[in-house]
């Protein structure tokens, strides 16, 4: 079945393949009709430009760059032209008159749309949301880059930016919510948010999910590959800008509704625990926090240990109910109007609400060489509510351009996992863990735009503002085992005279608060030298950052000279009841929090920047310049019982220069090098420990003696070299033919490893800098109309299908320093990183009959997960071909419905270690597998209601 699936997949690459390198133009007997589109107002070409002949589709073209369009093949005698493009008025050209063998020329000028009881014209901001835009902006960026524009994205019934993403050619989303670049995981790529720094979703690592973001509030998605003196410096995957909608073109409103089947899920049994009212809004962890009037630290011998312990609930008990579908629901008013004659203003209102549920089976095993030391079967139920909002406002005076965007996240997650034991030579074993997590997340940007006469000077400002929560209360954890063949009622907990949060009853609590403040300011002047026009930003940025971080850890125990038989022995519901709780013979619960269990910490980023674009004679331009970065990072905390405050400042001039030639407007290549930088993330520093239950290893930062660092050591910043070569091809409109190779590579990169310990129960990770690595590959990235096919073979079909293909082979190494590591692999892979990355993908769209459908597939190569031991091998993961199908149909102009599938293989996510030490993973036997579960076919069905509005708010 593999294999039968894998030919499938490489059929349709070599379809696709085949569709994107037909020759665009094709002979056909017959007339030419060709010409140039204007905009009346300005005089400027218009590209994009939908051309009909005969308003039927059956030939047409689209214009490119320049605005010209060719229609190739047309029958000689009378005909009519058709000219649409989005905002503006459809002009229509009768007695066009066509000769055979001979060219008739029609140029166009076309008028923006004057029906102002829903479109307000905004006659100074430039369109960026359009395919053609989007394409025209990426010929023109200074970097090596690919995007997705807000029309082709209301194309595709996307619900968010995570569905989004997955369009855009070198990319790869991971877990539904996080992405990878060039193969290079989520610590090797960042993040903006309208020119902000986007906050990150995740407590112990950068990784922004973007799932976060309505994809009807996008304008467009940007991923720049190389550096740039105004780009962060801290990249080396792909600098990501998401940019929401600003001055909607008319009034839109909408509702959809949305309702989900998962396989192996909706409709089966799920496991939960008692949970609360504020649940269903996400904001249940208030509800769940240490009782009040404890004390700040619960002594053994406090006097009033009775009370404590009977305070807390007995919230032990698993229950279980059929897990209903899926639901989400959103909204999206979008409203223009003007404000007297000098002003005109846009607000763009979104909200959204999602419930999802999840039941995983998931087995477990670790191996000692080849010889099993564990097997484990998770059952594991996730309850996820999601609420969103997305506020834009913007005005426009004059040249003068003001814009305030607000995104604000509440996310709560419930979740239940009961593990037992498989293994056959050990004991019975049933764990059980539960918890709760809310995380609030909100974004602002105040960004302004100030332009001179001409555009000869431009001042932008963009000032961000981010919030992360992350509040974890109660976190459950306890065990039970027994011997092989006893009874059930023989099934004891690991509650002893100590606390044991991980086996004896531990209850957690976690609460983590983030603040980020930034401004960025870029000033543009263009400069007449010698018959050309020279362009040179200066700017500046500065980003401030604090965080604090709180852990507890409580947990259940007995006295010493009590062994607890019964009780130890009762069922789970029952076990932590008040009857059982807070006695001199009974349960208490203690305390053993350390002063590393908090920290706080703070970074300061500055940064300044020049850099010029130069060009030189009519086809060549370089684009260099230097960006220089202060950077301070600082944490306050404990290692045991001494307390740290480690401060590293470091300093880096970041030099880059893209050089690109113009064959013609349509044929160019680019040449890029440019230095970067990766930064550890806090987490990675911090002395905390923390036990992570899915794999049974306790996770450490880096200053926590260890093996490979007895007292604690500071993580370096790693240093990027970048250099990148692509030839550009764009051969109409919102079409492109991009082929590259790129190489990076990297001193001190930072590395989680496996720690070398006595066992698969007592394994631990941290984090190191490796010595260097380095990765070198080649893309190919196509977007392809297929309108040629029309063309060839006198159809109307073929223009209706737009495809994307883009392939990535990459090959990466890593070095540990052997003399700094202990019993680790000294080369690998880098972690992270695939061998290849194939994004495909079909749309189909229709308008005629209101009829949109995509096809889309992914695939990653086997990656390396962690870094393992001269006595335990690397652990990674396999590839997972990712099938998914959306198809939507307009039943009348106000209402469409949409269903599809995706996951539609339904492969199983696999981990496996490199038991065979052939510095592969494989599916091969040798390789013993450590994770395998599916995650199930994913239905949807939705509506989505979209009432006509007559009045535009002028």
């Amino acid at each position: 079945m593999e294999r039968k699936k894998n030919g499938f997949a490489f059929s349709l690459f070599v379809i696709l393949a085949l569709a994107l390198l037909v020759p665009h133009f094709a002979g056909a007997q017959g007339g030419t009709v060709s010409g140039k589109v204007s905009d009346k107002v300005t005089g400027e070409t218009m590209p994009g430009v939908v051309v009909l002949l005969d308003s039927t589709g059956k030939k047409g073209a689209v214009t490119d760059f320049d605005g010209n369009y060719t229609i190739n093949g047309v029958e000689a005698g009378g005909h009519s032209l058709t000219f649409k493009f989005i905002s503006y008025q459809t002009l229509k050209v009768t007695d066009v008159n066509v000769s055979s063998g001979k060219t008739t020329t029609v140029n166009a000028v076309m008028e923006l749309a004057l029906d102002t009881s829903n479109i307000v014209v905004i006659k100074s901001s430039r369109v960026t949301n359009s395919e053609a835009a989007v394409t025209d902006e990426m010929h023109n960026n200074n970097n090596v880059s690919s995007g997705i524009s807000g029309q082709q994205i209301s194309k595709s019934k996307d619900r968010d930016a995570s569905e989004v993403v997955k369009r855009i050619p070198g990319v790869t989303v991971i877990d539904n919510r996080f992405i990878m670049v060039r193969g290079l995981n989520e610590r090797y790529n960042n993040v903006w948010l309208n020119d902000a720094g986007a906050p990150s979703s995740e407590t112990d690592k950068r990784a922004f999910s973007f799932d976060m973001v309505p994809s009807g509030t996008l304008d467009r998605i940007m991923v720049y590959k190389t550096p740039s003196p105004d780009l962060p410096g801290d990249f080396a995957g792909g600098m990501v800008r998401i940019y929401t909608k600003a001055f909607p073109e008319k009034t839109i409103l909408n509702f959809s509704f949305e309702s989900n089947y998962r396989a192996g899920t909706t409709f089966r049994d799920f496991n939960y625990t008692d949970g609360t009212s504020k649940d269903i809004f996400g904001m249940g962890a208030a509800m769940r926090h240490i009782p009040d009037g404890l004390p700040a630290y619960i002594s053994r011998n406090d006097p009033n240990y009775t009370q404590i312990s009977q305070a807390f609930p007995n919230n032990w008990a698993l229950h279980t109910r059929q897990a209903l579908p899926d639901m989400r629901f959103s909204m999206m008013w979008a409203q223009p109007f003007t404000m007297g004659k000098k002003i005109t203003a846009g607000n763009t209102l979104g909200l959204g609400y999602s419930r999802t549920l999840t039941t995983f089976s998931i087995r477990r095993q670790d191996w000692d060489s080849t010889a099993q030391i564990s097997d484990y079967t998770d059952i594991q139920c996730t309850d996820q509510v999601r609420v969103s909002a997305v506020e834009n406002f913007s005005m426009l005076i004059g040249r003068q351009k003001v814009e305030f965007k607000n995104l604000l996240n509440q996310i709560g997650k419930s979740y239940s996992t009961y593990r037992y034991s498989n293994y056959a030579d050990g004991p019975n074993e049933k764990s059980y863990v539960f918890g709760y997590e809310s995380r609030t997340i909100y974004s602002s940007q105040l960004a302004g735009t100030f332009k001179g006469p001409k555009e000869r000077s431009v001042y932008s400002f963009t000032g961000g503002y981010s919030y992360l929560l992350k509040d974890a209360p109660d976190l459950r954890r306890i065990a039970y085992t027994k011997q092989q063949n006893a009874p059930d009622s023989m099934y004891k907990a690991g509650i002893s005279t100590i606390v044991d949060p991980v086996n004896g009853g531990g209850r957690l609590y976690q609460w983590l608060q983030e603040q980020t403040w930034s401004l960025q300011q870029n000033f543009l002047q263009k400069v007449n030298l010698f018959d050309t026009t020279i362009e040179i930003n200066i700017g500046t940025y500065s980003e401030y950052k604090t965080r604090q971080f709180i852990a507890r850890v409580l947990g259940y125990t007995i006295n010493p000279g009590f062994t607890a038989f019964n009780l130890t022995r009762e069922p789970l519901e029952t076990i932590f009841s008040p009857d059982n709780v807070g006695g001199f013979s009974t349960f208490r619960v203690d305390e053993i929090t350390n002063p590393s269990d908090k920290y706080t910490a703070q970074n300061l980023l500055l940064a300044g920047y020049g850099m010029a674009k130069i060009p030189i004679g009519k086809h060549l331009a370089v684009i260099g310049g230097l960006r220089y970065e202060y950077n301070e990072q600082s944490l306050q905390g404990y290692v045991n019982l001494d307390s740290i405050s480690p401060k590293v400042i470091t300093r880096f001039y970041l030099p880059s220069v893209n050089m690109t030639y113009n064959f013609n407007r349509k044929t160019l290549i680019r040449a890029a090098y440019g230095k970067t930088v990766n930064r550890p993330e806090f987490r990675e520093w911090s002395p905390f420990y923390f036990y992570d239950f899915e794999f049974k290893a306790g996770t450490y930062g880096s200053l926590f003696p260890t093996v490979v660092a007895q007292k604690g050591q500071l993580l370096d910043v790693a240093r990027v070299d970048n250099y990148d070569l692509r030839f550009e091809f764009y051969p109409n409109a919102g079409d492109y033919i991009h082929v590259g190779v790129f190489y990076k590579s990297f001193v001190e990169p930072i590395q989680q490893i496996i720690l070398n310990s006595g066992g698969a129960d007592s394994r631990a990770f941290t984090f190191v800098n490796a010595d260097y690595a380095f990765v070198e590959g080649a893309e190919l990235d196509m977007r392809k109309n297929l309108a040629v096919f029309d063309t060839l073979f006198h159809t109307s079909v073929f223009g209706n299908f737009n495809t994307i293909l883009n392939v990535s082979v990459m090959k990466s190494r890593l070095y540990l320093d052997p003399s700094q590591v202990v019993n680790q692999s000294a080369a690998t892979p880098l972690q992270g990183q695939s061998p290849y990355v194939v994004n495909a993908g079909i749309y189909y769209q229709n308008d005629s009959i209101g009829l949109q459908a995509s096809l889309l597939y992914n695939v990653f190569g086997p990656r390396l997960y962690l870094v393992g031991t001269l006595d335990y091998a690397n652990i990674g993961e396999l590839p997972r071909n990712s099938f998914d199908f959306v198809v939507t149909q307009r039943i009348t102009p106000w209402l469409s419905v949409s269903g599809g599938v995706q996951d539609i293989f339904n492969q199983p996510v696999q981990m496996v270690q490199d038991t065979d030490r052939n510095g592969k993973f494989e599916r091969n036997g040798q390789d013993k597998e450590i994770l395998n579960y599916r995650r199930g076919r994913y239905y949807t069905i939705g509506i989505t209601f979209s009432p006509q509005l007559n009045k535009g708010g002028k």
